[in-house]
């Protein structure tokens, strides 16, 4: 997706090494954990001692990762040792960054043990000093509590460009412009962590049509009730702070991106309202940013929606919208998405059904179903073999003698026809 455009890789447990170690042979240090846990907890003391916070942050993901490969069980200790790390940490970016990080970490060892975890019962009132005996609720507050403390610093984050920590980033090809700042780039972090509470626990829905699809400037200014462990109203919120943030620094190519992200968020969490109302708002989107090559992002959301939504199908508007970008944008980064879509949308795709047995007297009926096709032909053939040659034949082709061909136009059409 366009919203991530800087990427930061966390661990996966016993599997890929974390943000982007790329002077690391992974395969060789997963071949030897132990050797590279020791190396890590070198790099830790060292960047403890040199108060380098980049070096300290990213030697703390190699300990946990190869540790992970010498032992599983040791996984959970750890955990909770960061997270007492951070408590007593006075460096408000790197706490703010450890917080995401523990908040994906929570997560994926909950991912990894959800089975054992989802046979316990909840515990409610406070939380056991083992983290054996977590329940998936505490898991889940675990994750929200440390997903909304990392973007807490908001004027610290702000002001720190996300190139001062490029050794523990995947930079994107356009990071700098879309997310220049650490703020930027944790707040897409966090909306990412939300999300993925949302898909396993039941959420409030949010029906205010207005706060959903007003415009960025009105959005941006409208009170959001936030409710505790509700991962939408959390999400729009962290939507409104970016563009808060956006709008002040001026970051036009930035506001169109966090924006249409919104939009599409919104579309994806809204119940009870007309789905014309999300397109007329991207439709909108589109003219005021008619001369921007970031359009382009819209128009594939444009052209998707009348390409597959069931209710609003409209191919030719599609192709149209496709063209059109094409032909504004050639030389746009990812314009790709608008060539592949179109393609998809003009392809000639055909199926048809036969009857396997047809007796003297009778009718054979062909069922054609059909797509961007004008012309087709028919044509019939005779076995010329005898029955009994016939079914001795094993796999060789028989004898054939062409009938006739029969050609029938259709109606090229871009949807299906029968």
């Amino acid at each position: 997706m366009m919203k991530r455009l800087l990427i930061i890789t966390v661990l996966l447990f016993g599997a890929l090494v974390a943000f982007g170690q790329r002077d690391v042979s992974d395969k060789e240090n997963e071949a030897a954990p132990k050797t590279a846990l020791i190396e890590a907890q070198k790099d830790y003391r060292k960047a403890v001692k040199e108060k380098n916070s980049p070096l300290l942050i990213q030697s703390l993901i190699r300990q946990i990762k190869y540790q992970s490969l010498i032992d599983m069980d040791s996984i959970p200790p750890m955990l909770q040792n960061l997270e007492k790390y951070i408590e007593t940490d006075q460096n408000m970016v790197e706490k703010s960054i450890l917080h995401s990080l523990l908040a994906e970490l929570y997560q994926m060892y909950f991912n990894a043990q959800r089975g054992k975890i989802y046979r316990r019962t909840p515990i409610t009132g406070y939380v056991p000093r083992n983290i054996a005996e977590w329940t998936s609720n505490i898991y889940n507050e675990k994750i929200f509590q440390h997903a909304l403390d990392a973007v807490k610093a908001q004027p610290q984050l702000s002001e720190v460009n996300c190139l001062t920590y490029k050794e523990i980033l995947v930079l994107g090809k356009n990071s700098p412009a879309l997310r220049p700042t650490m703020y930027d780039f944790l707040v897409y972090r966090s909306i990412d962590l939300l999300n993925t509470i949302s898909l396993y626990n039941k959420q409030e829905p949010i029906t205010d049509k207005q706060l959903l699809f007003a415009p960025v400037k009105e959005f941006v200014q409208m009170p959001i009730e936030v409710k505790k462990m509700d991962a939408y109203s959390n999400t729009l919120k962290l939507y409104q702070s970016l563009l808060q943030s956006e709008m002040a620094a001026q970051r036009t190519d930035a506001i169109l991106i966090s924006d249409l992200d919104r939009l599409t968020y919104a579309s994806n969490i809204g119940f009870n309202w007309n789905d014309s109302l999300y397109i007329q708002t991207l439709e909108q989107l589109a003219q005021q940013y008619s001369k921007n090559p970031y359009k382009v992002e819209i128009l594939y959301k444009l052209a998707r929606h009348y390409y597959l939504d069931s209710k609003n199908k409209d191919l030719q508007k599609a192709l149209d919208i496709c063209n059109n970008g094409i032909r504004q944008f050639p030389k746009y980064f990812r314009i790709d998405i608008l060539k592949q879509l179109a393609e998809e949308i003009t392809q000639t795709t055909v199926f048809y059904s036969i009857k396997p047995n047809v007796y003297p007297g009778h009718k054979q009926e062909v069922k054609l179903s059909f797509r961007n096709l004008s012309e087709i032909s028919i044509s019939l053939y005779k076995i010329t073999e005898s029955t009994l040659e016939y079914l001795n034949l094993n796999k060789r082709t028989p004898k054939l003698e062409k009938i006739s061909t029969h050609t029938y136009s259709l109606p090229k059409r871009l949807d299906a026809q029968d």
